[in-house]
């Protein structure tokens, strides 16, 4: 009996981490995962992703986001809202893309820490 419930808890696990669990929403949105993909938590390399997917009203902005490991938590058309950890706490943003560049880029007020 030991030996069918471990077996069935490790394949849970496989399944689990397999499919992404707890990265949250999948999305198809290539500038956004690229962008994404660059934020290591560090300023410099945040300062350099902005800089080099958004427009330059988004640039202006002097929007950082600080953090690292994003998960993407909903996604609405060309919008994805993400969040971010930095120092033990979540910061929540919302990226809308239009081709390969980021057109908006806006802290997530709505952004509710569970």
């Amino acid at each position: 009996m030991k030996t069918i419930l471990s077996t069935t808890l490790f394949i849970i696990t496989l399944l689990i981490s397999a499919n992404g669990f707890s990265q949250g929403v999948k999305t198809e949105n290539k500038t956004a995962k690229a962008f994404l993909d660059m934020l290591d938590g560090t300023e410099a390399t945040a300062e350099k992703a902005v800089n080099k997917f958004a427009v330059p009203a988004v640039i202006k902005n002097g929007m950082i986001p600080f953090g690292k490991k994003p998960v993407i938590y909903k996604e609405d058309g060309n919008c994805i809202s993400f969040y971010i950890t930095y120092d033990g706490d979540k910061n929540a943003y919302i990226i809308c893309t239009k081709g390969d560049k980021i057109e908006s880029f806006d802290t997530d007020l709505d952004f509710d820490e569970e």
